[in-house]
């Protein structure tokens, strides 16, 4: 199994040089990479990659082709896009036509950041959008055998922000999470009643989640199914069924065990390193 389009979510220290061995693992098994993870001029970039040590001759990979790095404000800025999911993904297929047509590249990594863009609140239906629409493009990229992985990096910051509603819509848009040693596990939507059940049971006590789960259905008639494809359903329903203070708590509880999952690259399967194929 390839994942095409991954999660991977930046650890609150100096991640950099996780990212840097990502990357150059990729350069070294002989992919062309659009590296844009961080918020600096590319110059800059490039001088931080060089310094550190991790990947050798870096200038080769740049004059050959095989490592663009971008400029992150061309795509995630208010003055070049306007935020606009259609305007960004353009971008981005715009550099990897760029980066097939330098030396004839098969297929191309994205490696991306610049999701602090959204952090304000209100704009976080934006985020959502746009990462649907990544995961549409993902899709008939492959197909075409133009682009063989995009992989969003998110600050721990921005995730920890995030109410389990818009946690699982971003998950949702992801095939794969990433583990900080580059494992990964296809998300496959069914694990977020996993997740939402021992969230519930940490926080409210040992049956709670199967106890919930029963109330939903039979009161408000909310499956399984609804919960998955409508997160918000979750948030709104739980209030009424277990008080403001107590949902708090539990959708606090079950977003921790969401963000675990990511950083851990999934454990509930066997993983496989993500530099594949």
């Amino acid at each position: 199994m390839r994942c095409s389009h991954s999660i991977y979510i930046l650890g609150s220290g100096n991640y950099l040089p996780a990212l840097y061995r990502m990357l150059g693992a990729h350069l070294e098994s002989g992919r062309a990479v659009v590296y844009a993870a961080e918020a600096d001029l590319p110059t800059k970039t490039s001088t931080r990659i060089k310094q550190s040590g991790i990947i050798k001759d870096v200038k080769s990979y740049i004059e050959s082709g095989a490592l663009t790095i971008a400029d992150i404000r061309s795509v995630y800025s208010h003055k070049a896009t306007n935020l606009d999911g259609k305007a960004m993904l353009g971008r981005w297929l715009d550099l990897v036509e760029q980066v097939r047509r330098k030396n004839r590249f098969d297929r191309v990594i994205i490696i991306s950041g610049g999701t602090t863009a959204f952090s304000d609140s209100s704009r976080l239906e934006s985020l959502l959008a746009y990462e649907d629409g990544i995961c549409r493009t993902v899709a008939v990229s492959m197909r075409k055998r133009l682009l063989q992985q995009i992989i969003c990096c998110y600050p721990a910051a921005s995730i920890a922000r995030m109410t389990p509603k818009y946690l699982f819509s971003i998950i949702n848009s992801h095939q794969c999470t990433m583990g900080g040693d580059w494992s990964y596990k296809e998300w496959r939507p069914g694990d977020a009643i996993a997740l939402i059940g021992r969230g519930l049971d940490r926080a409210l006590g040992a049956g709670s989640a199967t106890l919930i789960f029963q109330t939903l259905k039979l009161i408000y008639k909310i499956d399984r199914d609804q919960i998955i494809s409508r997160p918000q359903l979750l948030e709104d329903t739980l209030r009424k069924v277990v008080g403001e203070k107590a949902a708090d708590v539990a959708l606090k509880s079950i977003s921790d065990e969401t963000k675990k999952m990511i950083q851990s690259g999934g454990t509930t399967t066997t993983t496989t390193t993500a530099v594949t194929g």
